[in-house]
């Protein structure tokens, strides 16, 4: 890369074609508000990649315009919020794991849940449970000259449809699957 050292004013550490700002009533220059050089500051010290930067300002515009009701007001408030929504679910209870390696016995804490409840948490739910697939489904497009089978979703495959249908002996199980 090769820089014009003419436009570089070696006396200010200036490039000549930069304004320098003597006006300190803007200390947030070049950001056009206080407020827009506040949630930059913030994003970047929160290390927020792009994505969750264009949510949080989604939101931000969301409430702004009237649009929800927002109520947080501190990290308390969140805390508080997450620990509501974890008496929904199932909790996680500590074990200890004990291994024998070379003669001698180490034991470990280990947070877990219970599987089976674990899975039992979204199928107890009746907004989530019209949405699970049970029954094996074989879909077809016309192409032009005929119709054939394509596969979209884990129950439409041929994995499903063999369980379902009992090549594999299992005529009574259903794959659970999300």
């Amino acid at each position: 890369m090769t820089v014009d050292s003419s436009t570089f004013d070696h006396s200010q550490g200036q490039t000549q074609n930069q304004p320098i700002v003597d006006d300190d009533s803007q200390p947030w220059h070049p950001s056009q508000t206080h407020e827009d050089f506040k949630f930059s500051e913030m994003t970047h010290q929160a290390a927020l990649n792009k994505d969750y930067v264009n949510k949080l300002l989604s939101i931000i515009q969301w409430i702004a315009r009237g649009e929800a009701k927002f109520t947080l007001q501190s990290h308390h408030d969140v805390t508080e919020a997450w620990k509501c929504v974890a008496k929904l679910m199932t909790p996680f209870e500590k074990g200890v794991i004990s291994i024998l390696h070379q003669k001698q016995n180490f034991e470990f804490d280990v947070h877990f849940c219970p599987l089976w409840d674990w899975e039992m948490d979204p199928l107890s739910n009746p907004i989530l449970m019209p949405h699970f697939v049970w029954d094996v489904q074989c879909l077809y497009k016309h192409n032009g000259e005929g119709f054939e089978w394509f596969v979209d979703e884990p129950w439409t495959g041929n994995w499903w449809w063999n369980i379902q249908v009992g090549v594999y002996h299992c005529t009574s199980s259903m794959p659970y699957c999300y």
